[in-house]
């Protein structure tokens, strides 16, 4: 026995259980009335935030000041040379273990 199933066309999701709707959050519309108040929160928020380079009025002068920002990236491209060293490594280790299978396999085979 064979089912056909026709498309309804009142359904507009990809699941007919749960048609796809929109959700507009209400904070979204009044931000959306008022930019202003919007830009104002969002530099409230970024004051709140910590940066990994000290303020310019605290007396540290030139590349000083970007001291964690530094260290933070030696560490990352160091972290980003050892993974890519182990990953390399164990490429090298797996294609030496397949040509070894396929050399034990053929010369059986023959």
């Amino acid at each position: 026995m064979v089912e056909y199933r026709f498309p309804k066309p009142m359904v507009v999701g990809s699941s007919p259980s749960c048609p796809a709707t929109v959700w507009i959050n209400e904070n979204h519309q009044q931000n959306m009335a008022n930019p202003g108040k919007y830009i104002t929160e969002v530099k409230g928020e970024l004051h709140k935030a910590t940066w990994p380079w000290e303020p310019k009025g605290r007396g540290v002068k030139g590349f000083k000041r970007f001291k964690k920002l530094t260290d933070s990236t030696v560490v990352i491209l160091i972290a980003t040379v050892l993974l890519g060293g182990f990953v390399a490594l164990f490429d090298l280790l797996m294609k030496g273990g397949v040509f070894y299978l396929i050399q034990i396999t053929s010369g059986a085979s023959a």
